[in-house]
């Protein structure tokens, strides 16, 4: 069986063949600035696959409706509505038309930012009319918690663990509880600690009184949030290395965003761990900052009283493919 995976990462769409469990090609394209560039990229798909037709396309993420369902059958209404943001914009939205557009006999859509559900204790809010929401790369989250409890001879469905999911854009800590999601932040929507882009929690007062000034438009102002805000906003600069070179240098201000950053992403692990009563048997960190050894290293100093994390790398694509296999025996 032939399989086609793209997967989402932070700053590239990765396209990989299969035949069954084994790759046989692989290629990273840069995200297009607009929807309209899809059909480009997926004629170089189709170069690199030699004009083979899969008999799976399979992809993950993107803003579609909120479900419980691991896998959705991918159809051009869904995917429409999905790349033209009905359910929220994000740049993996582009991943399904490119998926279809590739033509594969059956299209999936695995694990969407909007998957997954809470115990209703978790979603209530002081506000009648609002409830939290997941919006995370959940599909990750518990990758990250199943091979941790791998490497620690331990069952998934038995253990408690807290995953950190850490990257440019999205940075949010999961609790599992025993196979299940306890809790997990929605970073998306301003939940959780300040990232290099993204602004994270802060006081509902000043939303309120820039949303209302009539500066900002509402498409500004979650552009601002989602995008322009966090280390970005405060140094100019979204890479850790260049901002840590900054605050040696000498510039205070750099100091003090560089450690205003690791100070609320391990406030955010700490809120966490208070949701599993303390009971955790691992923590796990993910993504793509994870690779940053002395960002680890700096959190690390705030929360091995936890339990001391293992970073742990993730094969997505051969993920995907494994859950192309199982829909198929489905």
């Amino acid at each position: 069986m032939k399989i086609l995976t793209l997967f989402p990462s932070e700053k590239t769409i990765e396209a990989s063949v299969f035949n069954d469990r084994n790759i046989l090609s692989s290629v990273s394209f840069a995200y297009p600035e607009c929807p309209c560039e899809s059909g480009s990229i997926a004629e170089k798909i189709a170069m690199q696959m030699g004009g083979m037709s899969a008999d799976v396309g399979i992809t993950c993420y993107s803003m579609a409706p909120q479900t419980c369902e691991k896998i959705t059958l991918l159809d051009n209404d869904l995917s429409s509505k999905i790349v033209c943001g009905e359910f929220g914009h994000e740049k993996t939205n582009i991943c399904p038309q490119i998926l279809l557009s590739l033509a594969p006999k059956k299209a999936l859509l695995a694990y969407p930012l909007t998957y997954g559900k809470l115990p209703p204790v978790a979603v209530f809010s002081g506000t009648p009319q609002i409830q939290r929401r997941i919006v995370a790369r959940t599909f990750e989250h518990l990758l990250g918690a199943r091979e941790l409890c791998r490497m620690l001879g331990r069952e998934y469905e038995q253990s408690n663990i807290l995953s950190v999911y850490m990257s440019t854009g999205e940075i949010s800590t999961c609790a599992h509880e025993r196979g299940g999601l306890l809790d997990i932040e929605d970073s998306y929507d301003g939940e959780g600690a300040m990232t290099p882009t993204r602004s994270g929690f802060f006081h509902q007062r000043c939303v309120y009184k820039m949303a209302l000034s009539g500066k900002y438009s509402k498409e500004q102002m979650l552009e601002k949030i989602r995008e322009k805000s966090g280390i970005l906003a405060h140094l100019g600069t979204t890479d850790l290395g260049e901002a840590r070179k900054m605050a040696r240098s000498g510039d205070k201000k750099a100091e003090m965003v560089y450690k205003a950053f690791i100070y609320g992403v391990a406030k955010s692990i700490g809120k966490m761990a208070a949701t599993l009563k303390g009971n955790i048997d691992g923590m796990v960190f993910i993504g793509p900052l994870s690779s940053d050894g002395e960002f680890v290293a700096e959190l690390k100093d705030y929360t091995e009283y936890i339990k001391n994390p293992v970073v742990v790398k993730i094969d997505q694509p051969s993920a995907l493919v494994e859950m192309a296999i199982s829909y198929k025996e489905d």
